[in-house]
């Protein structure tokens, strides 16, 4: 008996559920379309002695899963997002959002470190800039607690949740950023002007000339100071609406 076929593309873009469908071959239905969610896409890879590209998605549990498709390398890099997602080799693509750090051409992700052939450093590099902190912070679309952005630090861009900042501080020229889990500081030449105007404004205030803090991390306030764990920020005169700027924003995070 002749096996049913789909006629349909190789690929296709399900736009509205933040997916593609896949053409590939289940072992009890046989020939069939696999949805797979483009968030959970790690990397892509063609197989030359296969014939087809493997897809490598990494769930919010951190499971891998591996799905193969006859879809080609150039027919999933013309429905995938140009923003998150860049070619790499000629039979490689990676998504940035499970980037963890880069450095120079070489990628980290959680479980794999991936390399960028020379020939496409250019498509990697640009995306990376524009995902920078120099132009824009690098937004995922899980929820507001994935939002993140990559910070230089030394040579090797960091990936670092927005959440995990406590608070950013400045002596001089540089900028330092308090990060959770880190020991020491991210020191960057950006000026506090220009953080403020790259962070959510829903979830950081201004308490001076010289720090920003997270309202997420803020334990206790008093007329005077605010306080994030043992540190206490003091509030100078001049700045006294920082307390009703605080409890706006807080209550803006949980309405009424």
């Amino acid at each position: 008996m002749k096996e049913n076929k789909i006629n349909e593309p190789q690929v296709v873009l399900f736009q509205a559920g933040n997916a593609i469908f896949v053409h590939s071959h289940d072992d009890e239905i046989g020939e069939c379309h696999v949805k797979v969610s483009i968030d959970e896409i790690e990397s892509v890879t063609y197989s030359e002695r296969q014939h087809q590209c493997n897809i490598i998605c990494m769930s919010d549990t951190h499971v891998v899963k591996t799905i193969l498709t006859d879809a080609t390398i150039e027919e999933l890099m013309a429905v995938l997002p140009s923003d998150t997602f860049a070619q790499i080799h000629w039979n490689q693509i990676v998504n940035l959002k499970h980037i963890d750090k880069f450095q120079g051409k070489t990628l980290y992700a959680r479980n794999t470190i991936y390399t960028i052939d020379s020939r496409y450093a250019e498509n990697a590099h640009m995306l990376f800039k524009a995902k920078s902190i120099i132009n824009s912070t690098l937004r995922t679309t899980v929820n507001d607690e994935d939002d993140a952005l990559f910070v230089l630090n030394g040579k090797t861009y960091h990936r670092v949740n927005l959440s995990k900042f406590t608070y950013i501080s400045s002596d001089n020229n540089y900028t330092f950023l308090h990060v959770i889990g880190l020991r020491t500081p991210i020191c960057t030449i950006y000026s506090m002007n220009k953080w403020m105007n790259m962070l959510p404004p829903t979830d950081f205030i201004r308490v001076d000339r010289s720090h920003i803090l997270n309202i997420h991390h803020i334990d206790r306030l008093s007329a005077t100071a605010l306080y994030i764990g043992d540190r206490a920020f003091p509030i100078p005169r001049r700045n006294t609406h920082i307390i009703t700027d605080f409890f706006t924003l807080i209550r803006r995070q949980h309405p009424q």
